[in-house]
Order: structure tokens, then sequence, then C-alpha cells
């Protein structure tokens, strides 16, 4: 049993790497899928306004007036926008989270941050590391 204690904290007071890691892994994917989603939002605005045709022929219904497809256009480079910007923010708490996980002093915050920023964010990776996170801060204890 004290072996397996040594494995799980070091010297420095570093517990074992996985929750960091998972944690880690997880925001930067966040980060490359906000700046995807950001790009695919604005080009499909870029795309409405430069080719209107496109919309008005998958449209059969009805078409749309300039006006309309100004507003469509508007609605998805906000959304772009806000995309960019709410991924941005939960990627900042992943990493800030991720780097609690690698101390033991900070574990059990970096875990509780982790679980909660992983679900509203729906990452798995993160909630993982939250998960092991408490885990091993609760073997700390």
């Amino acid at each position: 049993m004290a072996k397996k204690e040594i494995k799980e904290v070091d010297k420095k007071g570093k517990v074992a790497k996985s929750p960091f890691i998972l944690g880690l892994i997880g925001g930067i994917l966040y980060i490359i899928l906000g700046i995807i989603l950001f790009a695919s939002y604005h080009l499909v605005s870029v795309k409405i306004i430069t080719n209107p045709e496109l919309f008005n022929s998958t449209i059969e219904a009805q078409q749309l007036t300039p006006q309309d497809l100004a507003q469509l256009s508007q609605f998805f480079s906000m959304l772009s926008w806000v995309t960019l910007i709410l991924f941005l923010i939960a990627s900042i708490l992943i990493l800030i989270a991720a780097y609690w996980l690698k101390k033991e002093r900070t574990m059990r915050r970096g875990a509780i941050t982790s679980l909660i920023v992983g679900i509203l964010s729906i990452n798995i990776f993160v909630i993982i590391a939250g998960a092991l996170g408490l885990a091993f801060s609760s073997k700390k204890r």
C-alpha cells in the first residue's frame, strides 16, 4: 500500500498526472472545436451574402427577400462570435482546473471545477479528469 501512495504523490507534492493530462487534452480540444465552429458559422454567414441563390433554391415554399438573407447572415455572424467567446471561456476555465489538478493542495478544487465545467460544456475528457481528481483527492484525506 505504501508503494501505491509513492506512485501517486511525488516529493514536490504533485499527484498522479492522468487527471491533469485529461484536463489539458479536454481544454485544447475545446479550443480547437470552438475555432472550427467559429469558422464554419462565419463561412455560412459569408455564403449567405455572396450566394443567395443557393439558399433560395433549397427553400421551395418561399423565396427569401434580400432583407431576410441579410438578417440570416447577421444571425450566423453573431452566432459565430458568441460560440467563439463561450468556447474560449470554457477552455480557459478547463485549463485553469487542469492546472489545479496538478498539485495535491489544489486537487479537490480543480476536480470540482472540472466536473462543473465538464458537465456544462459536455466535455467527456474533463468530466473523467474531474472524477479521477476527486478519487485521488479523497484518498489523501
